[in-house]
């Protein structure tokens, strides 16, 4: 366990300086293909690599969403000022994965963009503050989806969080909202790593893929923003360990 908690804890603060870096340079780099490219160098640098590429058929380092795209975007094409970008990126590093995600404004937001992205945040915040050995997943599934109803913004339900370690996508499932399924009593226990996400919408919107195959965006062209630490169930809560 020991083992496993440095490598991650490591790899993690690599991954959050690779994002920090990335949303940066989205300011001023605006071909999502060169971001890309960008972001396997420093993983590469940082003597990991791309998580994502252990997926099936994914060959990106980056997942990249913009205005009412919400997960698995392809980095094709570009971003253009104004626009809300979501930036998803994880790491294996030592044989292990560390998963994070999150959503700006490319320039000056809105003041409806800032409330927005607002909501998401505290909803991440209040989720994180709420783990604890010997509570349950769908603790925070119900800090997620109460603070977002609250900002008058919705859980998407097609997608959940995740366990992650060894592999990128590993059991319990961490919905954001409160599904009142098994996984709702899985029982944090100390050791377990996962990927706490909040995925929401501006409106209570499904979801469809794109003509790529992967992108998936809102059926009502909604805006859409992603905020995801992976974090350690440890004996005084949680770590985050990918900040």
């Amino acid at each position: 366990m020991d083992e496993k908690l440095e490598a991650m804890r490591e790899g993690g603060r690599k991954l959050a300086l690779i994002k920090r870096r990335l949303v940066e340079l989205a300011q001023r780099e605006r071909r999502l293909s060169r971001l890309d490219e960008q972001v396997t160098g420093w993983m590469q640098t940082a003597g990991g690599e791309p998580s994502f590429r252990t997926v099936p058929g994914y060959r990106w380092a980056t997942c990249i969403t913009i205005n009412d795209e919400v997960v698995h975007g392809i980095p094709r094409g570009s971003i253009k000022r104004g626009d809300l970008v979501t930036v998803d990126l994880g790491l294996k590093f030592k044989g292990y994965h560390t998963d994070t995600a999150t959503s700006f404004v490319v320039g000056r937001s809105t003041q409806k963009q800032w409330e927005f992205l607002k909501v998401g945040r505290r909803a991440l915040k209040v989720a994180l503050g709420v783990i604890l050995p010997g509570r349950r997943v769908g603790d925070i599934s119900q800090a997620i989806q109460t603070t977002l109803l609250t900002g008058g913004v919705y859980p998407v339900k097609e997608l959940t969080g995740h366990g992650v370690g060894r592999q990128l996508h590993e059991e319990p499932a961490i919905p954001g909202w409160v599904t009142g399924g098994r996984e709702m009593r899985v029982v944090l226990t100390i050791g377990m790593t996962i990927a706490v996400e909040v995925i929401y919408t501006a409106s209570e919107t499904k979801l469809k893929i794109s003509e790529d195959g992967w992108t998936m965006k809102t059926v009502d062209g909604s805006l859409s923003a992603v905020f995801e630490e992976t974090v350690a169930v440890t004996k005084r809560g949680m770590e985050v360990l990918t900040n």
